[in-house]
């Protein structure tokens, strides 16, 4: 029997409020009529203008936010999420906040205790492990998050453009943690303005634009549409 896919949406809109009124009966759709498969396994990639609905999409795949219209059916166990914009509590220090983001993603309070040590030396962050996150710089936290995700060891991963973030160094090292997830068997969507990111690492892209999907397929080919879209 055919496995089912990781993650299926079916007819998904979201909308948010429009204005400073929680209740306003004006809505700004952000996501409209998304049907999507995520097979296990695979490597899918999200391209869009700023804007376009990229990180409500992921934040719908993460399960932290429920769709206004459509189901979204889940077929794995957990799901992580890392995205600069999903960050941690300021005022906690960075140990803390590992563990509140690993529970938030699905593992016990052991279960991250007993990964702590790895977490931080994969980070390359230790000697700040203890001061408040308020403290770090961008590439700090995102070095943290990613570690964190790395070793929740979900079924599927989402990335928002962290892996763009940070020096050389960290850069190098979060490609190579995500081959591994990859090589693995790990399903992965990655949202990135990195074409030959997406070109190297992704099974199928996805364009977004408006909240609605414009194109789905080969890399290659909704690389070269989105692009001629750009020069009109």
């Amino acid at each position: 029997m055919p496995r089912s896919p990781a993650i299926i949406l079916d007819h998904v809109d979201i909308a948010y409020a429009k204005g400073l009124q929680f209740f306003s009966s004006k809505k700004t759709w952000v996501i409209q009529d998304v049907t999507l498969e995520i097979e296990h396994g695979e490597t899918l990639g999200i391209l869009g203008k700023n804007g376009a609905g990229k990180s409500t999409l992921l934040k719908l795949l993460a399960g932290m936010i429920l769709p206004d219209k459509g189901c979204i059916t889940f077929n794995v166990d957990r799901v992580s999420l890392l995205a600069l914009q999903v960050g941690f509590l300021e005022h906690l220090n960075g140990r803390e906040n590992v563990v509140l983001s690993a529970m938030f993603m699905g593992l016990s309070k052991k279960e991250i205790l007993s990964k702590m040590d790895r977490v931080v030396n994969f980070s390359g962050i230790a000697e700040y492990i203890d001061k408040p996150v308020s403290t770090y710089s961008a590439g700090m936290k995102a070095r943290l998050g990613f570690s964190v995700a790395f070793h929740v060891d979900a079924d599927v991963i989402l990335v928002d453009e962290v892996i763009a973030v940070g020096d050389a160094e960290f850069k190098k090292a979060a490609r190579l943690a995500m081959r591994e997830k990859i090589s693995a068997g790990k399903a992965a969507v990655i949202v990135s303005h990195d074409f030959a990111l997406l070109r190297e690492w992704c099974d199928r892209l996805v364009w977004l634009d408006k909240g609605r999907i414009i194109q789905a397929g080969e890399p290659d080919e909704v690389i070269l549409a989105y692009q001629k879209s750009l020069r009109v």
